[in-house]
């Protein structure tokens, strides 16, 4: 038993053969072909198929509407992956990968970036965060997961190998949680942009007027305290954002520690 390659190793399927056509035809319904062979005869072959979780489309919906771009990475056939791009969404999909080739094209998205940053810079190009994020949960992943700036590991049906690659591990296989993930994190840089902002000025205020003899020490008692009040209020802002993010995407996001339990398979990418 065996892919497409070890059919064409052993020859089993010859080029304009009624074989070729019916695999194409699975393909293109975005199943994978496998064969069997008995005494290096094909005897016989049979279709298998992922079916795509029920959020993944939403999930690249919303994601590309935060400006990121999706590119799946798999090891199946080029017809069965692009047909299953074409369902969920996806942007770019790359397919017959190895384990070296997904890190491969991990290092090229980030070379990709890093060319769009210089363009960027020279004001030849649109805005670009220029960071790669890598999503998996199996042994295949492991390397690629490594090698992104952010890797991801889905922690409910991961495996050990790719969660200790990871630098994130979800606690469950709910994709929603990675756009909640995006929209938290960067509502938490904005807040901590405003945060150094704020007390800069403050101290830069104070620093004028004790310089222009009109500080006393009750103003800079006051001035501190302050400060330090307006940082953390606005800081504590990204609690009620958590739950926010959490309703609106429909995710059972805990809290406090712990983890929901909608174990579902994830989309491979």
């Amino acid at each position: 038993v065996g892919s497409h390659r070890l059919a064409r190793r052993m020859g089993w399927i010859p080029d304009g053969s009624d074989v070729q056509r019916q695999v194409r035809e699975l393909e293109a319904n975005a199943q994978s072909v496998c064969y069997l062979g008995v005494d290096g005869s094909l005897a016989l072959i049979f279709a298998v198929a992922d079916a795509p979780r029920r959020e993944a489309a939403q999930t690249i919906q919303h994601l590309q509407r935060l400006g990121i771009v999706s590119v799946m990475l798999t090891g199946d056939r080029k017809a069965p992956a692009r047909a299953v791009a074409s369902q969920l969404g996806v942007q770019k999909a790359k397919a017959e990968l190895l384990p070296e080739d997904k890190v491969n094209a991990v290092q090229e998205l980030k070379r990709e970036g890093l060319a769009s940053a210089g363009r960027r810079f020279l004001g030849l190009g649109p805005r670009c965060d220029c960071s790669v994020a890598m999503v998996g949960d199996g042994v295949n992943d492991a390397a690629a997961l490594a090698t992104a700036d952010v890797g991801i590991a889905m922690g409910a049906a991961g495996s050990q190998v790719a969660m200790e690659s990871a630098q994130v591990s979800l606690m469950d296989s709910d994709l929603r949680k990675l756009v909640v993930s995006v929209e938290l994190g960067r509502y938490t840089l904005r807040k901590i942009r405003q945060n150094i902002v704020f007390a800069l000025v403050s101290k830069l205020l104070m620093v004028a007027i004790t310089v222009a003899g009109h500080a006393t020490l009750w103003a800079a008692i006051l001035a501190d305290l302050g400060a330090m009040l307006v940082v953390t209020l606005n800081a504590s802002l990204v609690l009620s954002r958590r739950r926010i993010a959490r309703h609106s995407h429909g995710v059972d996001v805990p809290l406090r520690g712990g983890h929901s339990h909608g174990h579902r398979h994830e989309c491979r990418g």
